[in-house]
């Protein structure tokens, strides 16, 4: 169908077109879109005027995106790794011109993300460092340029929200004695623990058997925690960790305190989702393990397995070396 649309239009006005011409069936409820947008505030929404041929099974972002300057349509196509904290999540967006890191962290900080997402309305932000990790879904995406940073954190919320709701992840969560976000944070320390796929169920059940013996393992002892504070503090990613940094006076040293950091340490993949609501059911109890420099892993049920296991890899390097 045809429409017309004058110069400067108004998010109302615009409605108002659309619902006469039979485009859109609610026009009260495009103009709330447009609010939560921001569209007459928005310089990605410059409405431009002229006649024009739309579709009427078009979403609203779209049928918008049907008025606006054909330059704010380029797009750019970024794929973020599994396993992306934030901050690497940030970088890749301004590496690709989707606006600065200090509006992303404005942005982050200011925008009501609880109010559009219900499992992002009542988490606890003590200690924790970003609302959102562990929440930005991994996976490649097509964005439009020149747009807000609500426009692309959003993008990989709606998919996070999308992955949970095709895989019934918010049905599981509630049905465990864990929330979405300690699950999360379970998925987050597997995917930076494990080095192969199919190490994932056995390193969450290590952690599993962990939290349910809180009296013999209150701690759970994983590197990968501490990278993420040293990680968080330098403003860049850190890979080693000191014997020093064992005893970093920071919530999410899982060496020092009790059962699980404040919050997811990175976007975990669907498989260490998965993993997390469902660990292997081992013939032992393991609660511990380790890997070698290969990516291999070694589980043990005691701690004195675990330092043979331990000695046994530092033999095995020391021979390759003579």
């Amino acid at each position: 169908m045809e429409v017309v649309i004058p110069d400067y239009v108004t998010s109302e006005e615009l409605s108002e077109i659309l619902g006469e011409a039979g485009a859109i069936n609610y026009p009260w409820l495009f103009r709330l879109y447009c609010t939560l947008k921001n569209v007459d505030t928005s310089s990605a929404y410059k409405f431009v005027g002229g006649t024009y041929t739309i579709a009427t099974n078009m979403n609203y972002d779209t049928l918008m995106l049907s008025f606006v300057e054909t330059l704010t349509l380029t797009t750019v196509r970024i794929t973020f790794p599994e396993g992306s904290t934030v901050d690497e999540i940030i970088a890749l967006f301004e590496a690709n011109g989707c606006s600065s890191r200090e509006e992303f962290l404005e942005c982050m900080t200011t925008y009501d993300f609880g109010a559009e997402y219900e499992f992002l309305k009542d988490i606890d932000m003590t200690g924790r460092y970003y609302l959102l990790e562990g929440y930005l879904y991994p996976d490649t995406y097509d964005f439009y340029t020149g747009r807000k940073p609500e426009y692309y954190l959003c993008r990989l919320l709606d998919q996070f929200a999308k992955v949970f709701r095709q895989s019934k992840f918010f049905e599981a969560a509630e049905e465990s004695e864990y929330t979405i976000d300690e699950l999360l944070a379970i998925a987050s320390i597997i995917e930076k623990e494990a080095y192969q796929v199919n190490d994932f169920d056995m390193v969450s059940s290590v952690i599993h058997n962990r939290l349910k013996d809180p009296a013999t393992f209150p701690n759970l002892e994983c590197d990968s925690t501490i990278v993420y504070a040293l990680s968080c503090i330098a403003g860049k990613r850190v890979t080693d960790i000191t014997l020093e940094d064992l005893e970093l006076d920071n919530p999410y040293n899982s060496y020092k305190e009790e059962g699980l950091p404040p919050g997811p340490i990175c976007s975990p993949s669907y498989n260490s989702i998965a993993c997390a609501f469902d660990p292997a059911d081992a013939d032992k109890d393991y609660y511990y393990f380790v890997s070698d420099k290969y990516g291999v892993m070694y589980y043990a049920t005691t701690l004195k397995d675990h330092e043979k296991n331990i000695a046994d890899i530092k033999k095995a390097e020391a021979a390759e070396k003579e």
